[in-house]
């Protein structure tokens, strides 16, 4: 079985998440998607907003993917655990329970290019086949390199996908004025931040 680890706070989920996680989804191959929202992302501050919101809204956010037939979950076990979420560990319960011996993970390309720089990251690079996508136009290559690095000196199996991602940030929605999320953000998820006044 072929899984496939999507991760990050989502605060709040936009629809360049989806895209990037069916362009992933269908890329791998993977048999099963696993969104998993983090607790607390290491390299990012604590969020104002409760994890169980972040996690009900990944959950309204990606319904869509299931109408076009993709096979995924939204996992709660980083929330869980509450506790700084570090990827190695994840990556260590998944293959344990599913029983595998490669993983396959998607993160942003700034994510990638800084990839050694995480928790355990040997161990990542040994026990993860690594998907990204360039964000901005141009950047690709500078992906391609640092593919080809981490290859020569881990083995690292890596993808860059091709195209960009849709080129907005979740911090950028964040911001009360900022009408861009009217477009970005899939209904079910600004109507439940509006509700339960969130961002505002």
């Amino acid at each position: 079985m072929k899984i496939g680890l999507f991760g990050g706070s989502f605060n709040p989920p936009h629809l360049g998440h989806t895209a990037l996680a069916e362009d992933f989804y269908t890329a791998s191959g993977a048999d099963l998607l696993i969104v998993m929202p983090s607790f607390l992302p290491p390299h990012k501050a604590a969020s104002a907003i409760p994890a169980r919101d972040r996690l009900a809204m990944t959950r309204l956010a990606f319904l869509k993917l299931g109408e076009k037939g993709v096979n995924y979950t939204v996992s709660d076990y980083e929330i869980q655990r509450r506790d700084t979420s570090y990827t190695f560990e994840t990556v260590r319960y998944l293959l344990a329970k599913y029983a595998e011996k490669e993983l396959m993970l998607c993160v942003g390309s700034d994510m990638f290019l800084s990839f050694e720089t995480w928790k355990n990251a040997e161990e990542l690079l040994k026990n993860c086949h690594l998907y990204t996508k360039a964000r901005h136009s141009g950047e690709k290559a500078a992906l391609d390199a640092y593919a080809a690095i981490l290859k020569e000196k881990y083995g690292t199996k890596s993808t860059v996908m091709d195209g960009t991602v849709v080129d907005i940030s979740s911090t950028e929605l964040r911001v009360p004025e900022n009408t861009t999320g009217d477009t970005l953000l899939d209904p079910n998820v600004r109507a439940y931040a509006q509700t339960h006044g969130l961002y505002v």
